[in-house]
């Protein structure tokens, strides 16, 4: 059925976790053969949104050859990373062909908030079917709220004329959305398909139970032995409050992520978190070594082994495992980011703190807070300032969407390893240090963090 010049039309915005588990299953096979959605769909992981295979099949069944389609769509699809299949811009045919379509235009609303009441990311698309490669750059309009009183009824101020592509070395990775020159610039500082990736990011301990696992720390007059209170409203369960004193060896630090801010990781004190284990797993000899603490989590049993990742990565393992956690999460150093950054990626770096009694230990990120491990201050300044100047971070708020940055932070990026005898290195580090001890950047230190790191990435 091609027989449609235009198709216009706002296809549904529901995440594929959201949809009704029988009409899932039906229209799975659909998706499949689209080859839009990623594999962690089907196992409840990153998702897609369930817009991606209307607009699809839409095109495919209704529009001609040579025809348009234009659909209000969520602005998620450019930029997560599991819409990849969909911005690869192909129709899969029940016959086994398939054929490329051109995008032509995105309109971004989402400064205006088109729909009272409701944030979110409405963007119209424009592509059409036409056998053709999407060439890129694509146009990308940004409006804004008319500033001032709006004149005759007036909504949309005139469109800010961008460029988008997607991420350099990729041909449907997240888009870089900027101007000519900012898509120049970023180009230079982001190359997916490196093969020396010098750093990588890890994400923080995920306890699937913070109202047991989070707790607020008090000295004892035992050496090694802490007094411990958990806080069931750190979670959904409903849980009892317990206060006990244990020992102090699986206790750590915590670092939240609404305490980052700007070069600067400040954990709330006497707040910190249970890492029961060095590895993948629960320690065996816990029990043994801890058998207070050991107490204190066999109290919550029952709920510890009906947690999520517990029954999906940890079934048979110590009840009191916890996930996401390995060598990496206690390095000296940590630069670290909010997962939910707001209106704009930022980074610093954490090293140890003060326990109650005194003892140092390193600071554990929870699951909300992705971080590079690494093992010398100076090193770990040098990427927070790399991070944080305006070039990269620009770059990062480019293509990643502002409710999600994890991993991919770096995974894109040229971040070339540090290296103390290097000049250029060496004095963004010194940058670096200077900033997360509190004093604030100013117009020419900003100008100097994007000197050096053009210097660094390009000679």
């Amino acid at each position: 059925m091609h027989d449609v010049d235009y198709v216009v039309g706002n296809p549904p915005w529901v995440k594929w976790s959201d949809l009704p588990r029988p009409y899932a299953e039906f229209i799975k096979p659909l998706c499949e053969r689209m080859d839009i959605f990623s594999e962690d769909n089907w196992v409840g992981g990153i998702q897609s949104d369930i817009s991606t295979v209307v607009t699809y099949h839409a095109l495919d069944r209704f529009v001609r050859p040579g025809g348009l389609l234009a659909f209000l769509i969520t602005g998620t699809v450019f930029k997560n990373e599991s819409s990849q299949g969909f911005r690869r811009w192909t129709l899969h045919h029940e016959n086994g062909t398939s054929e490329n379509m051109s995008v032509e235009l995105v309109e971004d609303y989402k400064a205006i908030r088109p729909f009272e009441g409701v944030a979110n990311w409405p963007s119209l698309l424009i592509i059409k079917r036409n056998g053709e490669n999407t060439a890129y750059p694509v146009t990308y309009r940004e409006y804004r709220k008319p500033q001032g009183k709006p004149v005759d009824g007036e909504l949309l101020s005139m469109p800010i004329q961008k460029q988008a592509i997607p991420i350099p070395g990729t041909i449907d990775g997240p888009w870089l959305v900027g101007s000519n020159g900012q898509l120049s610039a970023w180009s230079q500082i982001m190359d997916a398909t490196s093969s020396d990736k010098s750093y990588s990011a890890r994400k923080g301990v995920t306890t699937d139970a913070n109202g047991i696992y989070f707790v607020s720390t008090h000295a004892t007059n035992v050496p090694d032995v802490v007094r411990i209170s958990n806080d069931p409203r750190n979670g959904r369960r409903s849980l009892p409050r317990i206060t006990a004193d244990v020992e102090s060896s699986y206790i750590y630090p915590l670092l939240r992520g609404r305490e980052i801010s700007r070069f600067n990781a400040t954990p709330s004190p006497g707040s910190c978190v249970i890492v029961p284990q060095t590895g993948m797993f629960g320690d065996d000899k816990l029990p043994a070594t801890s058998p207070q603490l050991f107490q204190y989590l066999a109290r919550f049993k029952n709920v510890l082994e009906t947690r999520s990742s517990y029954r999906r990565f940890q079934k048979g393992k110590p009840f009191w495992s916890i996930w996401t956690v390995g060598k990496y999460t206690f390095a000296p150093y940590k630069v670290v980011w909010k997962e939910m950054s707001g209106s704009s990626f930022v980074a610093a770096y954490i090293g140890s703190e003060t326990m109650p009694g005194g003892t140092m230990k390193t600071v554990v990120p929870d699951h909300k807070v992705y971080f590079i491990p690494v093992q010398t201050e100076p090193e770990a300044a040098y990427l927070t300032a790399f991070l944080n100047s305006s070039l990269v971070s620009g770059a990062i708020g480019a293509y990643a969407s502002a409710l999600s940055l994890g991993t991919s932070v770096v995974d894109y990026l040229t971040v070339p390893k540090f290296d103390a005898n290097d000049k250029q290195m060496a004095e963004l580090s010194e940058m670096g240090k200077r900033f997360n001890s509190g004093i604030e950047p100013t117009a020419a230190d900003e100008q100097r963090l994007d000197e050096l790191v053009t210097l660094i990435v390009c000679g």
